[in-house]
Protein backbone atom coordinates (compact mmCIF):
# COMPACT_ATOMS: atom_id res chain seq x y z
CA UNK A 1 0.00 0.00 0.00
CA UNK A 2 1.37 3.34 -1.07
CA UNK A 3 -0.70 5.88 1.55
CA UNK A 4 -2.01 7.73 -1.76
CA UNK A 5 -4.97 10.52 -1.04
CA UNK A 6 -7.79 9.36 -3.47
CA UNK A 7 -9.00 13.18 -4.01
CA UNK A 8 -5.56 15.09 -5.23
CA UNK A 9 -4.71 17.60 -8.03
CA UNK A 10 -5.11 14.53 -10.68
CA UNK A 11 -8.36 14.01 -9.62
CA UNK A 12 -9.84 17.19 -9.93
CA UNK A 13 -8.16 17.60 -13.36
CA UNK A 14 -10.01 14.37 -14.07
CA UNK A 15 -13.29 15.52 -13.02
CA UNK A 16 -12.99 18.66 -15.23
CA UNK A 17 -12.04 17.52 -18.03
CA UNK A 18 -14.36 14.43 -18.19
CA UNK A 19 -17.51 16.82 -16.59
CA UNK A 20 -17.15 19.75 -19.17
CA UNK A 21 -18.28 17.33 -22.54
CA UNK A 22 -20.51 15.38 -20.19
CA UNK A 23 -22.55 18.33 -19.11
CA UNK A 24 -22.21 19.92 -22.62
CA UNK A 25 -23.97 16.99 -24.27
CA UNK A 26 -26.75 17.13 -21.37
CA UNK A 27 -27.20 20.55 -21.51
CA UNK A 28 -27.95 20.30 -25.24
CA UNK A 29 -29.90 16.52 -24.82
CA UNK A 30 -32.28 18.85 -22.24
CA UNK A 31 -32.42 21.18 -25.40
CA UNK A 32 -33.24 18.75 -27.37
CA UNK A 33 -36.30 17.44 -25.59
CA UNK A 34 -37.37 20.98 -24.95
CA UNK A 35 -37.63 21.26 -29.28
CA UNK A 36 -39.29 17.52 -29.16
CA UNK A 37 -36.36 16.21 -31.28
CA UNK A 38 -36.78 13.08 -29.22
CA UNK A 39 -35.32 10.73 -31.77
CA UNK A 40 -32.12 11.90 -31.78
CA UNK A 41 -31.55 12.59 -28.18
CA UNK A 42 -30.34 8.33 -28.16
CA UNK A 43 -27.69 9.09 -30.55
CA UNK A 44 -26.67 11.92 -28.96
CA UNK A 45 -25.98 10.57 -25.50
CA UNK A 46 -23.28 8.00 -26.55
CA UNK A 47 -21.76 10.92 -29.00
CA UNK A 48 -21.06 13.21 -25.99
CA UNK A 49 -20.42 10.38 -23.29
CA UNK A 50 -17.68 9.17 -25.63
CA UNK A 51 -15.64 12.88 -25.86
CA UNK A 52 -16.07 12.87 -22.01
CA UNK A 53 -13.75 9.78 -22.13
CA UNK A 54 -11.41 10.67 -24.47
CA UNK A 55 -11.17 14.07 -23.42
CA UNK A 56 -10.40 12.49 -19.66
CA UNK A 57 -8.14 9.22 -21.18
CA UNK A 58 -5.17 11.48 -20.01
CA UNK A 59 -5.91 10.81 -16.67
CA UNK A 60 -6.52 7.31 -16.50
CA UNK A 61 -5.60 4.16 -18.58
CA UNK A 62 -5.25 4.44 -22.42
CA UNK A 63 -7.74 2.06 -22.87
CA UNK A 64 -10.50 4.57 -22.08
CA UNK A 65 -9.62 6.17 -25.12
CA UNK A 66 -10.45 3.32 -27.43
CA UNK A 67 -13.88 2.77 -25.51
CA UNK A 68 -14.55 6.55 -26.09
CA UNK A 69 -13.74 6.24 -30.05
CA UNK A 70 -16.57 3.18 -29.83
CA UNK A 71 -18.88 4.98 -28.16
CA UNK A 72 -18.53 8.08 -30.83
CA UNK A 73 -18.38 5.69 -33.52
CA UNK A 74 -21.57 4.22 -32.20
CA UNK A 75 -23.26 7.15 -31.76
CA UNK A 76 -22.74 8.57 -34.97
CA UNK A 77 -23.89 5.32 -36.59
CA UNK A 78 -27.22 5.67 -34.66
CA UNK A 79 -28.04 8.91 -36.29
CA UNK A 80 -28.06 6.85 -40.06
CA UNK A 81 -30.65 4.46 -37.71
CA UNK A 82 -33.40 6.70 -36.01
CA UNK A 83 -35.46 5.21 -34.11
CA UNK A 84 -33.15 2.34 -33.37
CA UNK A 85 -30.77 4.22 -31.13
CA UNK A 86 -31.91 1.99 -27.87
CA UNK A 87 -31.96 -1.23 -29.75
Amino acid sequence: MKNQKIWDITTKRLLLNFAIPLVTGGLFCLGLLYHHMFVVVAPATPIFYGLALVNAEKYTLSDIKYLGFCEIALGLLGFFFLGWGLV
